[in-house]
């Protein structure tokens, strides 16, 4: 099956999904290009759009796996900041930069972040915020609120 017949079949798969989960999708649809379906003569549209990207277009990371990734990182993370009986409450929204294909150390990362987080918790009046230039490799943005830490992966 060429790419384009693979494509179709995806998004005529993910049609026929959305109408068993109950989204109102009326029959009798055109396959088309732009839009993807067409219904009653063209003036009615779906455009079939991929929510997750495929690992293929991550260095061969799949979405899911990432995420999971990060959740790690960030519990162990929490865990370290919180054995110091002293650790000042902190809410953490971060943002991991792009890892582009290279392996990364969950022990290593969670630290950093640990370290980081303690070092500047102090800043936060009530929120600091900090760019990629300003944190440690690995890391992307983060704000630190001064507050009970609760991590937000984005």
């Amino acid at each position: 099956m060429n790419r384009k017949h693979e494509k179709k079949a995806i998004e005529t798969r993910a049609l026929a999904a959305a109408r068993s989960a109950g989204v109102p999708i009326p029959s009798g649809e055109i396959p088309g290009e732009e839009p993807d379906f067409a219904f009653n003569q063209g003036t009615l549209g779906v455009e079939v759009s991929e929510l997750l990207r495929p690992a293929s277009s991550n260095d061969g990371i799949m979405p899911v796996a990432e995420e999971s990734y990060h959740q790690e990182i960030l519990q162990m993370a929490q865990a370290e900041y919180y054995s110091d009986p002293d650790a000042k409450p902190a809410k953490i929204i971060l943002y991991f930069a792009n890892a582009r294909g290279k392996k990364r150390d969950k022990r290593e990362i969670s630290h950093k972040l640990a370290v980081f987080v303690k070092a500047n918790v102090h800043r936060a009046k009530p929120i600091v915020n900090f760019g990629a230039l300003r944190l440690p490799e690995c890391f992307g943005a983060m704000s630190i609120a001064a507050e009970t830490w609760k991590l937000v992966d984005r």
